[in-house]
C-alpha cells in the first residue's frame, strides 16, 4: 500500500508506530477533505441546476417560433476584441474603427488608438429576425479627409446554432475580396436563436458535472475502504454502508432510475396532474360499482404509489401513458359490444326502472371516461417532458 511507503524507515527498514499513525491520519484527513470539497461543489451544481430548471420552465411558456426556425427575440452577441499586424504604407499607425452591419442593422466601435494591434473590446447586441443574412465586418481607418476600408468579412450565422459563446480570429479580406497577408480581427460571438435549447444544453453540462462529481466521490470511498480494510478497527461507523450508497448512486444515474427531483417538476405540472388523477379514481370508482372495470382503477392505483415512494421517473410515467392506452381500449370495444343494448334496457323486461337508469348513467359515465383518459394521458405526457 502507498500508505506504508510514505512512512519514513528505520535502518533495517521497519517503520515505527508512531509513524504509521501519523502517516494513516494524514491519509484519513486528505480523502475526508476532499469528500467535503466534493459536497460543497454538488450542492453548488445542484442550486446552479435548480436554478436553470426554474428559469427553462418559464421560458417554455413564453418562447415563440417563427417561420425561420429561431425564437422571435433572438440575439447576436458580438465583441469586437482586437486586431492584429494593421499596417498600410501611406499611414503609420492609424486610427481604426470596426463597422458591423446585419439585417439592416449597422453599428460601430469608437476609433482605435493610434496602434499596428489595436484594442477595442466592445460589445454589440443585434436582433436577429431571420438568421439567414450573413453578420458583415468592415475595419475602417481614418485618413486626413475621409474614412477608407482596409478589411472586410463575411461571417454566416449557422457556424453559431449551437448558442455557445465563440472566440475566434478570422483573417480580413481586401476590396477584391483577395485575403490580406497578416492582417486579422479578434472576435467573440454568441447566437441565442432558442432559450429553451440554450437552457437544455446548459442543464445537460450540470448533470455532466454532478455525475462527474459522483463518480470521482465513489473513487474516494473506494480509497477510504482500501485504507480501513486491513485495519477494521479503525473503520467509522456506517463507513461500508455510505460506500454502497454511493456506488447505488451512480448505478442508478447509469440505468436512468434516479429519483425524482421536486425542482425538476414544475408545481403546476404535478399540481395538475394529481388533481386529475384524484378525479379520474373518483370517476372510475363511480362506474365499478355496476361495471367490472378494474384496469382504469390500476391507473391512479399506480400514479399514486410510484409519486408516494418518491419514484416518479420517466420510466413510471410511460408506464402509466401505457396503460392508459390499454384502458382506452378495452372500453372502446366494451362500449361496441354493450352500449346499445344496455341504453336500449327500457325494452327488456327483466330490468326495473332503477336498473334501466344505472345502465344509462354507467354508459355515460364510460364515454366521459374515454375524454377524461385523454386528458390525463396528455398531463402525464407534458410532466414526462420535464425530464427529457
Amino acid at each position: 500500500m502507498q500508505i506504508f511507503e510514505r512512512m519514513e524507515k528505520q535502518m533495517d527498514g521497519s517503520s515505527t508506530v508512531d509513524e504509521f499513525i501519523k502517516v494513516f491520519l494524514q491519509a484519513e484527513a486528505i480523502l475526508k477533505q476532499k469528500v467535503l470539497q466534493i459536497d460543497k461543489r454538488l450542492r453548488d451544481y445542484q442550486k446552479q441546476r435548480a436554478e436553470a430548471e426554474t428559469k427553462l420552465e418559464e421560458v417554455r411558456k413564453k418562447e415563440k417560433i417563427n417561420n425561420y426556425g429561431i425564437m422571435e427575440g433572438s440575439t447576436l452577441t458580438v465583441t469586437i476584441l482586437e486586431a492584429q499586424n494593421l499596417q498600410l504604407e501611406h499611414l503609420r499607425n492609424p486610427l481604426a474603427s470596426v463597422v458591423l452591419k446585419l439585417e439592416e442593422q449597422v453599428q460601430n466601435t469608437q476609433n482605435s488608438r493610434r496602434n499596428e494591434n489595436p484594442l477595442w473590446n466592445e460589445t454589440f447586441t443585434f436582433d436577429v429576425k431571420t438568421g439567414v443574412d450573413d453578420l458583415q465586418v468592415a475595419v475602417l481607418v481614418k485618413t486626413t479627409y475621409d474614412e477608407i476600408v482596409v478589411g472586410r468579412k463575411s461571417i454566416s450565422l449557422k457556424d453559431f446554432k449551437d448558442q455557445q459563446r465563440h472566440e475566434e480570429w478570422y483573417d480580413m479580406r481586401d476590396e477584391n475580396h483577395q485575403s490580406m497577408s497578416s492582417f486579422r480581427l479578434k472576435i467573440a460571438i454568441q447566437w441565442i436563436n432558442s432559450r429553451v435549447r440554450y437552457l437544455n444544453d446548459v442543464l445537460n453540462k450540470w448533470e455532466e458535472y454532478i455525475r462527474g462529481q459522483h463518480e470521482e466521490k465513489l473513487e474516494i470511498a473506494n480509497d477510504l475502504n482500501e485504507l480501513y480494510t486491513p485495519f477494521p478497527i479503525l473503520r467509522p461507523p456506517n463507513g461500508p454502508d455510505e460506500i454502497e450508497r454511493i456506488r447505488q448512486r451512480n448505478n442508478d444515474l447509469e440505468d436512468g432510475r434516479v429519483k425524482l427531483n421536486p425542482r425538476i417538476v414544475n408545481s403546476k405540472q404535478l399540481h395538475n396532474a394529481n388533481w386529475a388523477t384524484y378525479i379520474f379514481i373518483i370517476q372510475a370508482l363511480m362506474i365499478n360499482f355496476y361495471r367490472a372495470d378494474h384496469l382504469s382503477l390500476c391507473i391512479p392505483l399506480y400514479y399514486f404509489m410510484v409519486l408516494l415512494s418518491s419514484r416518479l421517473t420517466p420510466k413510471a410515467l410511460r408506464f402509466s401513458k401505457l396503460l392508459i392506452a390499454i384502458s382506452v381500449g378495452n372500453d372502446i370495444l366494451w362500449l361496441i359490444v354493450n352500449s346499445k343494448h344496455w341504453w336500449f334496457s327500457a325494452h327488456d323486461p327483466g330490468d326495473c326502472r332503477a336498473q334501466q337508469g344505472i345502465k344509462r348513467f354507467v354508459i355515460l359515465f364510460s364515454w366521459l371516461q374515454l375524454l377524461l383518459k385523454g386528458v390525463l394521458f396528455t398531463i402525464y405526457h407534458k410532466l414526462d417532458e420535464v425530464f427529457a
